[in-house]
């Protein structure tokens, strides 16, 4: 079975809620990352 994870940013919360309904639809892992595309640490497997 293939891994998604839905990668974003969102600065006022309207695109997390957007890549929240993403991911639950494609059974898929959330990642946020900063403003810079930086990804938290233990983020990423």
């Amino acid at each position: 079975m293939a891994k998604i994870v839905v990668v974003y940013h969102s600065g006022y919360g309207h695109t997390q809620r957007m890549a929240q309904s993403v991911a639950q639809g494609a059974d898929a892992e959330l990642l946020a990352i900063d403003a810079d595309g930086n990804v938290p640490d233990g983020g990423w497997d």
